[in-house]
């Protein structure tokens, strides 16, 4: 289920081939994927979504409703590092939020600068 009207239509651009390996796996799978759909509540019964368009409800029964929503960095202790007097080269969702394959750029460039 996504607000948006596609998936992956938010923050940092996903790399073509995880996106598309995404779709294919939701399709291989027969996975639904509700887009301009938003949660509402969550009941006895599932998921209350509503339509973002109309504002139409209904409830999808589930016994399960996992969330992922959105993305945060994490605290920094950087500078409580630096503190103490050794180098401190921030990488990864410290410093801004991204994928695996920034934070692997990220580090790739740090350790080039050593």
């Amino acid at each position: 289920m996504e607000v948006l009207p596609d998936i992956l239509s938010a923050g940092l651009s996903v790399p073509s081939m995880n996106a598309s390996y995404l779709r294919d796996g939701f399709a291989h799978h027969g996975a639904t994927v509700l887009t301009g759909t938003r949660l509402v509540a969550i009941a006895d019964e599932g998921a209350v979504v509503e339509d973002a368009a109309t504002g139409e409800r209904r409830t999808i029964v589930a016994d399960t409703v996992v969330l992922a929503l959105g993305f945060r960095p994490a605290e920094s202790h950087a500078a409580e590092l630096a503190a103490t007097g050794v180098d401190v080269y921030e990488i990864g969702d410290g410093r801004q939020v991204g994928n695996i394959m920034t934070a692997i750029w990220e580090a790739y460039e740090v350790a080039r600068g050593l």
